[in-house]
């Protein structure tokens, strides 16, 4: 039956076992011929053993008559340069190069223009559309677009070509009509690899048999990329049918189902006629499915996990704790593979996509820097709608990713959105007074909304260095620099809620306001920023410099916020006294006198080292205070407990839990697993494997008993929490009863990190905390020694730069100050921390006026007090903001020093009455005149 079937097509049988090489380079030479009217009359001839799946390969001669020599030959430049052949064609040359414009116009204007001032999205959408449309038509009239009919792989490449200008088209429309939300990185690289192959196809008949193979393996693994799109377009489709009579635009729909169509022909095609594409077709084919298969298991036991937390939380005796900080601590941040799924599922609603929607998904109510960029990744997608996430609260999914990612500021909340803001540019001034060991930063921001309607609101979280203060923010409004008002955390928080949330709903006004934060961080808020606008702000940084041996050590404050890649910085640093042995970045260059100058893009991580010269005791003088540094001369006491408990968690080695064991094993040692247990020599491998789970510390540290004569040994990795996260629970509420009556317990950190929540503890005097090594702690702890507070009201410590800052009432005989205001303004910061102490734990003051005043008159950023900028004077006084005038106001570099001191007012004063009475008596004058 085979023989006669072939027979009657008026072919010749050929066996399917013969090897296809030599015949196929024979059908590839055959195919592009040098004369392109012969060209076209042997393909019309054998189009069959081209295009139809059932036809058998071309092994010999054509069935018709043979074209003569000539018509075979290609001239040696060609010959020497194959990659030129496909170029015969016209229309293919043409819509290759269309396509390498289109491409690249796109990748411009969305990583360079798009950025602009007036970016104009349907204007670039229009102009690839109708690129896409006139080449369509072109291959319409030269009857190519026609896919019922089979061509030549020259015509096929010409169509394919088509196709993806319709496909580029259709992402610059996504830009205004987001169906599809942005991709992710790997997807990104997808879909230019498909597009890639998909030209490169042209180009197979020259390729040797692997390279064929790569090819058609990036084109099978590319059926399923466009599969997958067609597929969840679906929904739409009915409205695009409609679309496409009335407007046209939605085309753009049917473009995936169009290439996943074409190209499954044409695989399915050549998989039965080539033998040797068969195992790279069906390669490709499988990769994509076991690839998400992979992950729909990894998916699937993260679920599992989250279940038997959730499950085992019902078990436990102590319920201090809610089900997000159990499932933090059981799940291993330190694996890559199940941070990124976590972040996944926990992150569907927010930061990545649930699918496509017509239109995009509006923002309302409460949101996060996550909610700014939504992300489109298929594998999610996919696992949503086969695996659910588990049903958590969305306070809970914030929560529990930024245990994950101990990552603080893509989950802070705020009123509006800010995807299309940039950090455009930044200017960084520094001033350093080596003799005094502190610093003071100005940061001045630029930030643009790129958008063309919508109004965004910037989220800034600044990191500090050790001990450092917020003292001045700026806002720049109409152009004019206002600076900023202290006040109440509260009263600030109530005047940008209503101003942003509320009244900007009908019509935008100006405030920014500046944040305290645990972990020496703060948070600027600034709104708005109005579309296709930049806004400015500056914030001011006073810091210590940190001593290091017999050097100090200069650190800049970096931030987290609106992208500020590409952004251009300009650094100068002054010095008050001539460093020596300066070491600064390789960057940066020598100006006049020990000025340092830098021009560049943004780099956050930079620092300076110089020799620490002689303590300067010069005061600064403020309301009859002189305020002045002296040299830190630590004291410490020895310290023998009675009960030793260990904080057992992911961070501890094996090695060292043995060292600590040796230098403990003869005292009463405990560990928490749910309620204390007793660690002795038969349990304690079992207890270091079960709590070694652990991935966050979070010891209990209120249901020690007599807490001071207990030690507590413990040790933290990169995650931890802080009290500000766990403040809703009842970890929180018994941590604040603990604080406020107990003494306080004597800690023993392992590592160079400390966990959040403890350095927040011992910050405010509830814990009595030393850092060391398990190596020193095996040699015993009975002469383990803990440093003496010395606070007071008259001194601070500032540790890490190695001195001590008092305060001593002068009198009238004290001449103007010498040292810097920032004397002053670190006094005040530390020394309200220290009166703020176990307060902090119950908030109660927040309600005290004496530590109010104190923040005031040092004018610095604290729990208690923020920095924010309104719009008019009437703004300040419906809110009640009033400026201090008896303290110091926002810091400068312009001009450092005292404050008026009362004889001075009396001067100023004076002045300010003769100018009054001299303009008062010449406009008598001219009044008599008349």
């Amino acid at each position: 039956m085979r023989q006669l079937r072939a027979r009657r097509a008026g072919r010749k049988l050929v066996r399917q076992s013969d090897r296809p090489t030599e015949n196929h380079r024979l059908q590839w030479r055959l195919f592009l011929p040098f004369n392109f009217e012969k060209q076209s009359t042997f393909m019309n001839n054998n189009s069959e053993y081209f295009d139809q799946p059932d036809a058998a390969p071309l092994l010999g001669q054509p069935r018709t008559a043979q074209p003569s020599t000539e018509w075979h030959e290609t001239p040696d430049a060609l010959q020497r340069l194959p990659w030129l052949m496909p170029f015969r064609n016209g229309l293919f040359t043409t819509g290759f190069i269309l396509l390498v414009c289109s491409m690249a116009l796109f990748a411009l204007y969305t990583y360079v223009l798009h950025d602009a001032p007036a970016s104009p999205d349907m204007g670039m959408f229009f102009l690839h559309y109708a690129v896409a449309i006139t080449y369509a038509a072109t291959l319409m009239t030269n009857g190519i677009f026609k896919f019922r009919v089979q061509t030549a792989v020259e015509s096929r490449a010409a169509r394919w070509t088509s196709l993806l200008l319709f496909l580029v088209s259709a992402f610059a429309l996504n830009r205004d009509f987001a169906v599809f939300q942005q991709s992710t990185e790997w997807l990104c690289v997808a879909l230019v690899g498909a597009g890639a192959t998909m030209t490169a196809y042209a180009w197979t008949p020259w390729l040797g048999v692997r390279m064929q193979q790569i090819v058609y393996f990036s084109l099978a693994m590319s059926v399923w990329l466009f599969g997958y799109a067609a597929v969840t377009l679906a929904p739409m489709y009915p409205v695009g049918l409609i679309g496409l009579l009335l407007l046209g635009m939605s085309v753009h729909l049917f473009i995936p189902v169009l290439l996943a169509t074409t190209l499954g022909r044409r695989l399915v095609a050549d998989y039965r006629t080539q033998e040797h594409l068969r195992p790279a077709i069906w390669a490709g084919f499988s990769l994509p499915p076991t690839v998400v298969f992979l992950f729909l298991i990894a998916w699937s036991q993260c679920l599992e996990r989250v279940s038997i937390t959730r499950d085992d939380a019902l078990l436990r005796r102590t319920s201090d704790l809610p089900d997000w900080v159990l499932m933090a601590q059981r799940i291993d941040g330190s694996n890559p593979v199940t941070r990124y799924i976590m972040n996944q599922m926990l992150g569907v609603g927010m930061h990545y996509d649930e699918g496509p929607t017509l239109g995009g998904a509006g923002l309302m109510g409460s949101m996060t820097v996550m909610d700014d960029v939504k992300v489109h990744d298929p594998l999610v997608v996919i696992a949503n709608r086969l695996l659910p996430p588990p049903d958590l609260s969305r306070e809970d999914k914030v929560s529990l990713l930024r245990a994950i990612n101990n990552d603080r500021h893509n989950t802070e909340e705020k009123f509006w959105s800010g995807r299309h803001l940039t950090t455009q540019s930044l200017v960084t001034q520094a001033r350093i007074w080596p003799q005094f060991r502190l610093a003071y930063t100005e940061k001045t921001i630029r930030v643009r909304n790129a958008a063309e309607t919508q109004t965004g609101e910037a989220l800034y979280t600044f990191h500090l260095p050790t001990g450092s203060v917020i003292t001045s923010m700026s806002l720049w409004i109409n152009g004019r620099e206002e600076k900023a008002r202290l006040t109440t955390v509260a009263k600030a928080d109530s005047a940008y809620g209503q101003v942003v949330n509320v009244e900007s709903r009908i019509i935008s006004r100006d405030p920014a306001v500046v944040y305290w934060q645990e972990g020496g961080r703060v948070t600027l808020r600034v709104y708005p920023c109005p579309a296709g606008q930049e806004r400015q702000v500056k914030l001011g940084v006073t810091s210590p410099l940190r001593l290091d041996g017999t050097e100090l050590v200069y650190e800049n404050p970096w931030f987290e916020g609106p992208t500020a890649n590409g952004a251009q910085e300009t650094v100068q640093v002054d010095f008050d006294q001539q460093p020596t042995g300066l070491v600064a970045p390789h960057s940066f260059d020598r100006g006049p006198g020990s000025q340092l100058t830098h021009r560049g893009t943004y780099t956050p991580g930079w620092s300076l080292r110089m020799r620490a010269p002689a303590l300067s005791g010069e005061p600064f003088v403020l309301n009859g205070v002189a305020f002045r540094l002296s040299p830190h001369q630590p004291k410490t006491e020895s310290f023998n407990p009675e009960r030793v408990y260990l904080d057992l968690n992911a961070a501890w080695s094996l090695a060292e839990f043995e060292q600590v064991w040796q230098g403990i094993r003869h005292r009463p040692v405990f560990v928490f697993d749910d309620g204390f247990v007793a660690l002795t020599e038969s349990n304690r491998a079992a207890y270091f494997e079960k709590l070694g789970e652990q991935s966050i510390s979070l010891f209990p540290i209120y249901r020690v008993e007599h807490p001071e004569r207990a030690l507590l040994v413990t040790q933290s990795g990169g995650r931890s929490l802080f009290l500000s996260d766990l403040k809703t629970t009842t970890f929180a509420e018994h941590l604040t009863e603990h604080a406020a009556h107990q003494l306080p317990l004597h800690v023993l950190n392992l590592s160079t990190e400390t966990a959040g929540y403890l350095k927040t503890l011992s910050e405010f005097g509830a814990l009595r905390m030393v850092t060391t090594t398990a190596e020193v702690v095996r040699g015993g702890i009975r002469k383990a020694s803990f440093p003496v507070l010395e606070q007071n009201a008259t001194t601070v410590a500032l540790p890490e730069a190695g001195v001590v800052c008092q305060a001593t009432p002068v009198g009238q005989t004290q001449t103007a100050s010498v040292g810097p205001d920032h004397l002053a303004r670190l006094f005040g910061y530390n020394h309200l921390l220290s009166g703020i102490g176990r307060q902090y734990f119950d908030a109660s003051f927040k309600k005290n006026d004496a530590l109010l005043m104190e923040a005031q008159t040092a004018h610095v950023l604290s729990p208690l007090s923020s920095l924010i900028v309104l719009e008019t004077e009437a703004d300040y006084d419906r809110f009640g903001i009033k400026k201090d005038a008896n303290g110091l106001q926002n810091a400068t570099l312009k001009d450092e020093g005292a404050v008026p001191e009362p004889h001075e007012w009396a001067m100023i004063v004076l002045f300010g009455l003769v100018v009054v009475w001299l303009k008062w008596r010449n406009k008598n004058r001219w009044v008599g005149s008349d």
